[in-house]
């Protein structure tokens, strides 16, 4: 698919965040007045998610514009190539009209052209999905040629100021306009035609307008909102604690607590609207499997997509614009996002976004893919690139990795072994600015800490019980209920690590008389030295103030870090920093370590294996892409550890302890 919203995209809205007022300036209140929580959100129903068993095992490969007619037309045994090749098991396409729409003429599809091409990769085995979406109505040519725009501009998203989003040529349809069920419409229509395994619906959130606003103000979003906001609060809440009557509720142009009500509502439309989508198909095939592309790590509000994730079969999202430590960064987030309910697919741009014909080179390109495979993230590639014989080194070299990696499937199931979890907290990113991913994230992977992410929406006695030490760095919203259950965690023998403003703001972004969290630790006042919680723990520290953008791509010493850093080193890999990453995996009989190249390295590498996953290690074998039989390594104990040497670095191997 094309690249939208690319990552450089991102420098605007990250604009529109900065020039608004610090958290500090903005929320609080009248001291005379009593403070009063914000009532309980109103529900969001949500069907089980789809029972289809595929979704686990994906390999995509999706042909886009040109390259789709390259990849379906003159097919002969392509199929069953790709296959053995890549290992991939699942096509992705545009139907007919809609990619005609968006290419030459000299690259348009017939109807039989593309049905007889259908009809060959399933006979290969292939699973098929199709390219669909409610903001462009998936390229169909009513919207492609402005159709949609001139007979319904009311459905537009729009700006304060009622510009309106125009990216790819024409305005992006609304979800809260009747353009929901007229894509719908659309979509199931798709379904009864082609009979798909899945749909998956593009760039599912709201965006901003050329001039620079965020959308979107509609005459149906804000009926909806003021309908939602009266609803939820009650007259009397409204009038006590933000001095709003309900004739006057509008959605707002700058910030405060009705702004952060209004992002909240953002989100709302979007789980909506993808559960309208997925009733809707259901009613036509029973058994189809709906996901959307969302850019789930957007670093603001803009996106709208925190809420979209109970309402999907699979969690999915493009990543451009990255190196293979911002992989692994997204690929926890991703996995902290689907929960261990849905599967986690990964579109990696193995190409330049500059020229979609020139694949990037193997030490970029494979590293990337290398810490998608690594930490869970079912591999989607797009077919670009792949007839020019200059891209030969990453083509062979991505057949290689993909195709081992269809074969040892085995290789990636079990326990990820992560004693150390970082709290994500969206509402703190929405509401008061803060970073999606905490800066020490980064600086603990690139230290050889085993880490995961946790939502804070998700914590919960049985979440946190894996962990021994829990850092929470940007987490100034969290809810009674997981700041009780992060408290319990904690006076149980946790360890915990924190700034002194968790939990401190409601999730409007008002200023709470007192931390939730110290509040439930039994502390009078932020604690400001190591101090004793029951059995546990807790230390404070410092936020980051350099961002990962302005550190250079890579992870500053924030103090945060660096603390953390020195509580979690027994559970750390020996490795150089920023070179290698160890992901690391337990199964009944094994554990299976899974080494990624960041960096290039010349000659071994010595990995120093923590205590508790090598006891009683007997035999250590390295597998490796391209070599069926495994090779035996030199080990040596090096303290409570295990030292291993590789002989040399590659992109992607597995080293295999067994008990």
């Amino acid at each position: 698919m094309i690249s939208r919203r690319q990552f450089s995209g991102c420098l605007l809205t990250l604009a529109t965040a900065a020039v608004l007022e610090k958290p500090g300036e903005l929320y609080g209140l009248d001291p005379s007045a009593q403070f009063q929580a914000l009532p309980p959100d109103l529900p969001l129903p949500a069907l089980p998610k789809a029972k289809a068993t595929w979704t686990h095992d994906a390999r995509v490969l999706q042909p886009w514009g040109k390259t789709q007619y390259l990849a379906l037309t003159n097919l002969g045994d392509r199929p069953e190539r790709l296959k053995e090749k890549f290992g991939f098991n699942v096509l992705m396409v545009m139907p007919t009209p809609a990619h005609n729409a968006i290419t030459p003429s000299n690259y348009h599809l017939t109807e039989e052209q593309f049905q007889e091409a259908l009809a060959a990769f399933r006979h290969a085995g292939y699973k098929l999905m199709l390219y669909s979406s409610i903001m462009h109505c998936g390229h169909a040519p009513q919207w492609q040629f402005g159709k949609i725009e001139r007979e319904h501009p009311d459905w537009s998203q729009v700006d304060a100021a009622g510009n309106r989003v125009t990216d790819y040529g024409h305005a992006w349809v609304c979800p809260n306009s009747p353009g929901l069920e007229y894509t719908l419409h659309y979509t199931q229509g798709l379904v009864k035609k082609y009979h798909p395994d899945a749909i998956m619906i593009d760039d599912n959130g709201f965006y901003h307008t050329r001039e620079g606003g965020w959308s979107c103000y509609c005459r149906y979003c804000r009926k909806g909102f003021q309908d939602y906001v009266l609803r939820r609060c009650g007259a009397g809440w409204l009038q006590s604690q933000l001095g709003l009557k309900p004739d006057a509720i509008n959605i707002p142009a700058k910030s405060g607590p009705l702004y952060a009500l209004w992002l909240h509502y953002r989100n709302r439309v979007w789980a909506r609207a993808d559960e309208a989508f997925r009733q809707g198909l259901r009613r036509v095939d029973p058994s189809i499997v709906l996901f959307a592309n969302t850019l789930y790590d957007y670093p603001t509000a803009e996106q709208s997509s925190d809420l979209q994730y109970d309402h999907e079969d699979v969690v999915f999202s493009e990543s451009h614009h990255s190196d293979s430590w911002y992989m692994s960064e997204k690929m926890l987030y991703g996995k902290a996002i689907a929960a261990g309910k849905r599967p986690l697919w990964n579109y990696v741009a193995t190409f330049e976004d500059s020229d979609f014909s020139v694949m990037r080179p193997p030490d970029v390109s494979l590293p990337m893919l290398a810490s998608s495979l690594a930490h869970g993230g079912l591999p989607w590639i797009v077919y670009r690139g792949f007839h020019q014989s200059f891209n030969k080194p990453t083509l062979d070299g991505m057949s290689l990795l993909m195709a081992w990696y269809a074969a040892h499937r085995d290789f990636f199931r079990g326990e990820r072994w992560a004693p150390v979890a970082a709290l994500v907290s969206t509402e703190s990113r929405n509401a008061l600015n803060q970073p999606l991913l905490p800066a020490h994230v980064l600086f603990l992977l690139q230290h050889g800490v085993p880490l995961a992410l946790l939502r804070a929406e998700h914590v919960s006695p049985a979440t946190l019980k894996p962990y021994s030490v829990v850092t929470a760095e940007t987490c100034e919203i969290m809810s009674q209920t997981a700041v009780g259950a992060l408290a319990d965690w904690t006076r149980a023998g946790g360890k915990l690590i924190a700034h002194a403003d968790v939990a401190a703001f409601g999730p409007m972004g008002r200023k709470l008389p007192r931390s939730l969290l110290w509040q439930s630790l039994g502390f009078r006042t932020v604690p400001q030295h190591p101090s004793r919680a029951g059995r546990g723990q807790v230390l404070l520290a410092e936020q980051a103030q350099v961002s990962r953008m302005e550190a250079g791509g890579q992870a500053a010493a924030p103090p945060f870090g660096r603390l953390a850093l020195r509580q979690v080193r027994d559970v750390a890999f020996g490795l150089p920093p920023l070179v290698a990453e160890v992901v690391p995996y337990r199964q009944q009989r094994r554990v299976l370590l899974h080494l990624i190249q960041h960096m290039a390295h010349d000659g071994s590498l010595g990995i120093t294996v923590p205590a508790p996953l090598c006891s009683q290690v007997k035999v250590t074998r390295w597998h490796r892409p391209g070599h069926e039989e495994p090779q035996r390594l030199p080990v040596s104990r090096d303290g409570p550890g295990l030292k291993i040497t590789v002989p040399h670095l590659l992109p992607y191997s597995v080293i295999e302890l067994e008990k």
